[in-house]
């Protein structure tokens, strides 16, 4: 009788990082454009103000070469402009088949990251605010690099879903200030008169957006999407789908972060599979 040995899983790599920061960011993309073969997103680089740079008393000249210089500290440029590592991440960046984007947005919120996986490997470059991190990483791991960089509120309490019009979620809380409006727009909009306040009180909470897009590997395939809103409570997903009558209807449900790589795999099952 034949035996398979099947041995041992292979052990998931740690990642490998380098904090860029703003400046590093902007020198990095520079360097790239000096190559003439590649160029980071463009939604990822601010583009450096020298106005603002004068008004501030910071000259931009000598802040992206002092970024540089720091570059080749950390192995990701060198005297003949980026590293073959460093370029090899970028062109998965912007050009592998298998690719997520990230970005959440809201109060005290400017997070947008690129993500990009293969069979073994993968990568990432997420900018949070003011700081910029390039990263390599197994590419059994891209659901937790996800998650690393989203705020984790814990337990939500006592939170139910709420489904309505996809109408009522700009049409309700722009009537907040008239609860006298309330019966009138819970018949208008067909959904229970207790539903206009609780869906005004979610609104007015709300403070970011999360957009997580799969891009599709192959042209005939869609994107797959995810919208996620953040309240101080926690997390909510939402799940738009048609009614009965065909009107568009959105189902907000309270989630964990963790929740989120679950949905993930649906997506990208759909996108890359």
């Amino acid at each position: 009788m034949a035996v398979i040995r099947l041995g041992e899983r292979r052990p998931v790599a740690a990642p490998r990082r380098v904090r860029l920061g703003l400046p590093g960011l902007s020198a990095l993309d520079r360097a790239l454009v000096e190559s003439g073969d590649l160029r980071l997103p463009a939604d990822l680089v601010p583009e450096p103000s020298p106005t603002v740079a004068a008004l501030a008393g910071v000259d931009l000249d000598l802040l992206l070469a002092e970024a540089g210089i720091a570059l080749h500290g950390h192995g990701v440029l060198d005297d003949h402009g980026v590293t073959p590592a460093v370029a090899a991440n970028v062109a998965g960046l912007v050009a592998a088949p298998r690719r997520v984007r990230i970005s959440l947005a809201g109060t005290g919120l400017d997070l947008l990251g690129y993500h990009w996986v293969d069979a073994a490997v993968g990568g990432s470059l997420v900018r949070d605010r003011a700081d910029a991190v390039l990263s390599l990483y197994d590419a059994r791991s891209i659901g937790t690099e996800l998650l690393a960089a989203l705020p984790d509120p814990g337990p939500g309490g006592d939170r139910r879903p709420v489904e309505v019009p996809l109408e009522a979620l700009s049409t309700l809380p722009a009537a907040a200030g008239d609860p006298a409006l309330h019966p009138e727009l819970a018949g208008l909009l067909g959904v229970d008169t207790d539903v206009v306040p609780l869906l005004q009180e979610w609104s007015g909470s709300v403070q970011g957006v999360l957009h997580v897009t799969v891009l599709p590997s192959v042209p005939d395939r869609l994107p797959g999407m995810l919208v996620w809103f953040l309240d101080q409570h926690g997390w909510w997903g939402a799940r738009t789908h048609r009614g009965d009558d065909g009107t568009p209807r959105v189902r907000l449900e309270p989630c964990e972060r963790g929740d989120l790589v679950p949905r993930l795999a649906t997506l990208i099952e759909g996108a890359w599979a």
